[in-house]
């Protein structure tokens, strides 16, 4: 039986079952065959823009052969959602891209999905700037968790909702619910990003002494609060 990683297991915790999933980005279809394994989904397609990918794909599917997984697993070869839609899924996966790349997929899904699928995200870079996205096209974030493998990985289940949603810097870097949550690795995460803001600030004040940094400085001031106040409750 497949056994996922901590990442996409805690991708795998956000699908409903009986839901029709659209694995966007599939690569070897480990999610796939292990939500048809499990009977999580009544239908997946498992999409991926590249040959390579949707081969291993077929590979791995087949490799199952007395479990019947090709009547619940769908491979196309596509660019992000193109073509999905036919399938009416109710729950999109992007798991394993750049933020950057995830928001473009979305642009360009069909409004039928952009507004009724539940969306499950796991960007590798720019998390922040995925966030910001959905906040201000109106996408509610009804849930995050945070995975380890060989770093700290977010993940983010939202849905269109139509309304306005507010948020500051610290929660678009950190995740409102998240913070909400306290989860275990909640003070690993702040720490890693007051990190990188600093280096950010002091790579600024070397190349320039009158670059303005102040809006770094008000953010990593915020987080360090934030990461007080949980270290605080902890004791």
């Amino acid at each position: 039986m497949i056994k996922l990683s901590d990442r996409l297991s805690a991708v795998a915790s956000f699908i409903n079952k009986n839901s029709i999933v659209a694995d966007i980005g599939t690569d070897h279809a480990y999610l796939p065959i292990w939500l048809a394994l499990n009977n999580i989904s009544l239908k997946i397609i498992a999409t991926d823009i590249k040959e390579g990918p949707i081969n291993k794909a077929k590979h791995n599917i087949d490799s199952y052969g007395s479990y019947g997984l090709s009547e619940k697993i769908t491979l196309i070869k596509t660019d992000g959602l193109a073509g999905a839609e036919v399938y009416m899924p109710d729950t999109v996966v992007i798991a394993g891209m750049g933020g950057e790349l995830i928001v473009n997929i979305m642009k360009n899904a069909s409004p039928d999905i952009r507004k009724k699928a539940r969306f499950i995200l796991q960007p590798m870079t720019r998390t922040s700037l995925l966030r910001r996205f959905l906040y201000d096209n109106r996408f509610d974030i009804t849930g995050e968790k945070l995975a380890y493998d060989d770093r700290i990985y977010e993940i983010i289940c939202c849905q269109y909702d139509g309304q306005k949603h507010l948020y500051s810097e610290a929660e678009i870097l950190i995740g409102k619910k998240n913070i909400e949550q306290r989860d275990k690795l909640l003070q690993r995460h702040i720490k890693n990003r007051i990190d990188v803001i600093e280096k950010r600030i002091n790579g600024y004040r070397r190349a320039s002494a009158s670059m303005d940094t102040s809006a770094d400085e008000a953010l990593a001031s915020d987080l360090t609060e934030l990461l007080n106040g949980i270290k605080g409750l902890n004791k």
